[in-house]
């Protein structure tokens, strides 16, 4: 009541309202692990009544990039880049009377994304081996090479560049990825050109190699230079490198061919011969026949027959790949004769068919030069045995179990070039 001076009252009532401070929020609620470089996270209060306004602190300080409270219940944090670990939250409640104690602590874990090394590769060529890539971790491969790539690592160079292979793992539900280059290369293709045909008296002959500057071996010099010597075949290797790491080998087969030796035999029924090649020659040889009566053959082995009787020369030649030739001539008897005069006498050979030694008998009534030959149906010849003078009987064994199974021709050819021959079966 208020009583001024001159003795009047009059009263008043004031009512005054006495507030608390807020309670101590609840621990403030929100997810409780994420990975690193994860999107921002957001952390809600329960709300206390009486609140005007809430505090938030976030720690560590290096945590986070930025802290947004604007929205009033909730704080909501940009991560650092690369950071990983605990992360803590607590929040008080503010209002005119003052502000509560800090609530209990929300942990937030953020885990690491997983680092991968892939061990370094390489170069690789395009005829290379598939092979397993390698790293720290186990995880899922992955590329954008042409070359093909398995999902466990298995890479297969078939495509030649650059390209990139990625590694990609996870541990504590997060992800991270590693990338390698790989290099593949083209494949290296050895080859050797040689000249063809070499023959026994050519020049020296210097093959090319390619890819170039690669190193020779074999049978020739260093330099790739072949000198022909002696007929056969020989070899020549090529080995060459890019310098990267991918290198081939070839080796080619050279064949020599031999000068040719002219020589053949004959038999005679009457007037119709055949004559048997008896050259020494290497593939690709031809053969030129003359009998002497204007008639000639281009066989390797051929027969004639001739109008009459009497002597002629016949003439071969045999000329090598090369070009080179040589040539004999013979002189040949054309005469209808009888049995005592055949080139021996009483020839027989048995067992005949056979399938291995075939006993050889005839009588020579004369002292003379025999060969004895067997000959295949191709005209080459497999056995000889030369006799010397030779008169009386002959009674020896020739293995046919050295043989093919065919026909055979078993023939004595005397010293006037004239042959009796005899068909043997090797079953």
């Amino acid at each position: 009541m208020y009583t001024p001076a001159g003795g009047c009252s009059s009263p008043s009532t004031l009512t005054v309202q006495v507030g608390d401070i807020p309670a101590t929020p609840a621990t403030p609620i929100g997810i409780t692990s994420q990975c690193q470089d994860g999107p921002n996270t957001t952390v809600f209060v329960i709300p206390v009544s009486g609140a005007d306004s809430y505090t938030w602190s976030v720690t560590p300080a290096g945590a986070f990039d930025n802290v947004d409270t604007s929205v009033d219940g909730q704080v909501t944090v940009n991560w650092a880049a690369n950071f990983f670990g605990q992360a803590e939250f607590i929040v008080s409640a503010t209002n005119g009377c003052g502000t509560s104690l800090f609530s209990g602590m929300h942990i937030i874990t953020i885990n690491p994304n997983p680092v991968a090394q892939i061990t370094p590769s390489g170069p690789y060529c395009v005829s290379d081996q598939c092979f397993q890539l390698s790293a720290d971790q186990t995880g899922f491969w992955s590329s954008n090479c042409a070359s093909s790539l398995t999902s466990d690592g298995l890479f297969c160079p078939s495509v030649a560049g650059t390209c990139n292979v990625s590694l990609t793992v996870v541990a504590n539900g997060c992800q991270g990825t590693a990338t390698s280059q790989i290099n593949v290369q083209p494949a290296v293709v050895a080859t050797i050109t040689t000249p063809g045909t070499i023959c026994e008296d050519d020049a020296p002959v210097a093959l090319v190699g390619s890819p170039a500057n690669g190193v020779w071996s074999g049978d020739v010099s260093n330099t790739g230079v072949f000198t022909p010597s002696a007929p056969g075949s020989y070899t020549a290797t090529y080995a060459v490198d890019n310098g990267g790491g991918c290198a081939a080998t070839v080796t080619e087969t050279i064949d020599v061919n031999g000068l040719p030796v002219a020589a053949f035999s004959y038999s005679a029924q009457c007037q119709a011969l055949t004559f048997f090649n008896e050259s020494d020659y290497s593939n690709g040889a031809s053969f030129f026949w003359e009998f002497g009566d204007g008639i000639e053959s281009s066989a390797e082995n051929t027969s004639h027959v001739y109008n009459q009787d009497g002597s002629v020369a016949v003439t071969l030649t045999v000329t090598n790949a090369c070009g080179t030739s040589d040539t004999t001539v013979n002189v040949v008897v054309i005469k209808c004769v009888g049995v005592d005069e055949n080139v021996v006498e009483e020839l027989s050979l048995f067992p005949n068919p056979t399938n291995g030694l075939v006993n050889v008998f005839f009588t020579s009534g004369k002292a003379q030069n025999y060969m004895l030959n067997v000959v295949d149906v191709t005209g080459k010849v497999l056995y000889t045995e030369n006799l010397n003078n030779f008169v009386g009987q002959y009674n020896n064994p020739i293995d046919f179990s050295r043989f093919a199974a065919g026909m055979y021709i078993f023939r004595i050819v005397g010293e006037d070039g004239r042959a009796t021959h005899v068909k043997v079966v090797r079953d």
